[in-house]
């Protein structure tokens, strides 16, 4: 079976020890909260690999069904099934959104690989995403800390990015996107509507 993380709220309790013994293949994060986003980041920095999901917790009528979902990519050579699926979960070929698309490659390797490198160098990291409602700011995350970004104040249906970035000793990187305001703006958190639906 896979084992997730339903509602992360932190590493703490149960969750801290479960990551530690390697009892967890995931994390659900159905939040767009800063701390849940940290207390992620420190999973990743402390070296494990810990693939980030998300699912449906519909728990009122403000929740619509398939508000956040995950997209695991399953190589075309192998067949569609739960056994694949659970597989591809596993190497961290995920990723979660309420909404837009997005894809990451770092010298054109995609979500989930590890990237083999002999020393300190640079890679170059291409991010995009799409949506079709308005997407303000694209960010590279590195070791948990953003390191490129690209915005667009008026919002727009697609935003790319490129960068080279140095790299001196192991570390992580992740794509994220969102309202011009991360944590808040255009970004759901049930009880709270995004701001596009006010418009």
């Amino acid at each position: 079976g896979t084992v997730i993380a339903p509602h992360f709220w932190g590493l703490n309790r149960e969750a801290a020890a479960l990551v530690a013994m390697g009892r967890l293949d995931g994390i659900e994060m159905t939040g767009q909260r800063e701390f849940t986003h940290n207390e992620y980041y420190r999973i990743l920095n402390c070296g494990y690999r810990m693939p980030l999901l998300a699912g449906t917790d519909k728990m009122s009528s403000d929740v619509t069904i398939g508000l956040s979902r995950t997209y695991v990519y399953v190589p075309q050579d192998e067949e569609f099934n739960y056994d694949n699926w659970r597989k591809n979960v596993a190497k961290g070929r995920t990723f979660a959104t309420s909404g837009p698309m997005i894809g990451l490659t770092v010298d054109g390797h995609p979500i989930g690989d590890t990237v083999p490198l002999t020393g300190a160098g640079t890679v170059e990291v291409e991010a995009w995403a799409e949506g079709i409602f308005p997407i303000h700011r694209l960010d590279i995350v590195q070791a948990g800390q953003v390191v490129a970004s690209t915005e667009s104040r008026q919002g727009t249906r697609r935003l790319e990015l490129k960068e080279k970035l140095k790299v001196d000793a192991h570390t992580w990187l992740a794509a994220r996107c969102g309202g011009p305001d991360y944590f808040t703006a255009g970004n759901f958190i049930s009880s709270l509507p995004p701001s596009w639906s006010s418009r």
